[in-house]
C-alpha cells in the first residue's frame, strides 16, 4: 500500500522489517528488489532477486525481474540466460518472452527475437511493434508491414511504427502507401516535425529547401545512443572515405584549424585529430555532442545549425570536413557560400553528398528516406557560384541499406584568392 501511495521509504522499511522477522519470505525479497530498482540501486535489486531466487528457486518471476535488471546494468549474456530460464520454468509467461526478444535484438540476433516476440504475441503479450521491427532487421519486409500496421491498428499509434512503415514502403517504391502513412501520423501529431518531413519526401511537392532544424534534432537527439551501432551494421563508410581524401590533398603536413561539420558522434574526430592542431565539432544534436564528447579528441564542440555556425566564423579554418550532412541540405548554395568564408586562405571544403543520376530541374531532390540527393552537374555548378575551385570528385559507396549500396559523391573544393 505504501508503494502504491508512492512512499518509497515507508514501503522499503516495512519490507525490510517484513524480513527481519521472516528471512525466508520470497516474495517480500522479489518486492523489496522491485522497489530498489524503482529507486534507481540496481545492484542492490540485483543481491536481493538472487536471495529470493536462491530461496524459491522455480519461481519464473524472480529469473525475470533479474533478466531486467541485468539488461538496465549492461550484462546482456547474463540478462539472456535469466529471461531464458524464466521462459523454461512457464512456457505461458509472456512478459519474459516479450522482455527476452527485446534483450535479443538489442544484441542483433534478430531471427532469435523474433521467435521469442512471436512467442508473446501467442500468449496475447503486446509484442507487435518488437515482433515488426525483428522482423525488419532480418529484411522479411512484407511480414514487418504487416506488423507494423497492426501495431498503428490496435492503438497507441507510436511515432516509430509510423516512421518505419512509412520508410519500408518507400524502400519498395510504394510512396502514395507511405504518404498516407505519414497523413495518419500527422493526424494524430499535428505539429511532428518527422512527419512533415517524411510526407513531403514521399509526395515529392511542397519539398523544403533543407531539413528543418526540429527535424534533424528529433532524429539525432533520439538516434544516439544507438548510432554508432546502426551505423556499423549498415558498412559506414563515409568518415573513412572523408579522411582519408584529406590525406591525399595535404600529404603529410597537418592542417592547423579542422572543423568536423556535422560531427554528429564523432566517428571522424579519432581520423581528424591527426591532421588537427585544434579540432572543433558542431551539431545541432545535443545527446550527439554528447557521445563526440566522451571520444576526448575534440578541442571545442558546439551546438548550433551549421550554415549559421559557418557564415560566423570567418577565416577561422584550414579544413572543413563534412561527412553525411549535407544530405540534410537540398539547395546547397547557402552552406557551401557559408563554407568558402569559413575556409582561410589555402583551406580545403571536404565531404559527401548522395549521387543522382535523374535529370533533376533544380539539381537535387529529397528521397523517401528523408535525405537529399544531388546532381553532379548542379555541385560542379554550385561550388563554382561560391567562388571555389572543385580539385577532386570521385563516385562512392557510403553505406548499405535495404540490402542496396547507398552511391554517393565525394568532394573536394579548394580556396580561391579573393579579388582585393
Amino acid at each position: 500500500m505504501l508503494l502504491e501511495a508512492g512512499d518509497l521509504d515507508g514501503a522499503e522499511q516495512a519490507y525490510r522489517q517484513a524480513l527481519a522477522y521472516d528471512p525466508g519470505l520470497a516474495e517480500t525479497k522479489n518486492n523489496l528488489a522491485l522497489l530498489l530498482r524503482r529507486r534507481g540501486r540496481p545492484e542492490a535489486a540485483e543481491a536481493i532477486y538472487r536471495e529470493a531466487i536462491a530461496l524459491a528457486p522455480e519461481n519464473p518471476l524472480a529469473y525475470c525481474n533479474l533478466g531486467q535488471v541485468l539488461f538496465e546494468m549492461g550484462r546482456l549474456d547474463e540478462a539472456t540466460e535469466m529471461l531464458g530460464e524464466a521462459v523454461r520454468l512457464n512456457p505461458e509467461f509472456a512478459e519474459a518472452f516479450h522482455n527476452l526478444g527485446h534483450i535479443l535484438s538489442v544484441r542483433d540476433r534478430p531471427q532469435a527475437a523474433a521467435e521469442a516476440y512471436r512467442r508473446a504475441v501467442e500468449l496475447g503479450a503486446d509484442a507487435y511493434l518488437g515482433l515488426a521491427t525483428a522482423l525488419r532487421e532480418q529484411g522479411l519486409v512484407d511480414e514487418a508491414i504487416a506488423a507494423y500496421r497492426h501495431v498503428i491498428g490496435i492503438g497507441g499509434k507510436p511515432a516509430t511504427a509510423f516512421y518505419n512503415l512509412g520508410m519500408l514502403l518507400s524502400a519498395q517504391g510504394r510512396d502514395g502507401e507511405a504518404a498516407e502513412v505519414y497523413r495518419q501520423w500527422l493526424e494524430e501529431e499535428p505539429g511532428n516535425p518527422v512527419a512533415r518531413h517524411m510526407l513531403a519526401a514521399s509526395q515529392g511537392d511542397a519539398v523544403p529547401s533543407r531539413a528543418s532544424d526540429d527535424y534533424v534534432q528529433a532524429i539525432f537527439d533520439g538516434f544516439a545512443p544507438r548510432f554508432d551501432q546502426r551505423l556499423a551494421e549498415l558498412d559506414y563508410r563515409a568518415p573513412e572515405l572523408v579522411t582519408e581524401l584529406v590525406r591525399r590533398l595535404s600529404g603529410p603536413a597537418a592542417r592547423r584549424r579542422v572543423l568536423d561539420a556535422g560531427c554528429g558522434t564523432g566517428l571522424c574526430g579519432p581520423l581528424l585529430r591527426e591532421r588537427a592542431e585544434r579540432l572543433t565539432g558542431v551539431d545541432l544534436s545535443g545527446p550527439m555532442l554528447d557521445q563526440a564528447a566522451a571520444r576526448g579528441c575534440y578541442d571545442a564542440l558546439v551546438q548550433a545549425e551549421l550554415t549559421d555556425y559557418l557564415a560566423s566564423s570567418p577565416a577561422c579554418y584550414d579544413l572543413v570536413a563534412s561527412a553525411d550532412t549535407l544530405v540534410y541540405f537540398g539547395d546547397l548554395r547557402p552552406v557551401i557560400a557559408a563554407a568558402a568564408q569559413a575556409m582561410a586562405p589555402g583551406g580545403y571544403l571536404v565531404a559527401t553528398l548522395e549521387k543522382d543520376d535523374g535529370g533533376l530541374a533544380d539539381g537535387y531532390r529529397l528521397r523517401g528516406h528523408g535525405r537529399y540527393s544531388h546532381t553532379e552537374k548542379y555541385l560542379r555548378r554550385v561550388i563554382a557560384d561560391c567562388g571555389l575551385e572543385l580539385v577532386a570528385l570521385e563516385s562512392v559507396v557510403l553505406r548499405q541499406e535495404m540490402a542496396q549500396p547507398v552511391i554517393g559523391m565525394l568532394f573536394a573544393a579548394a580556396w580561391v584568392k579573393r579579388d582585393a
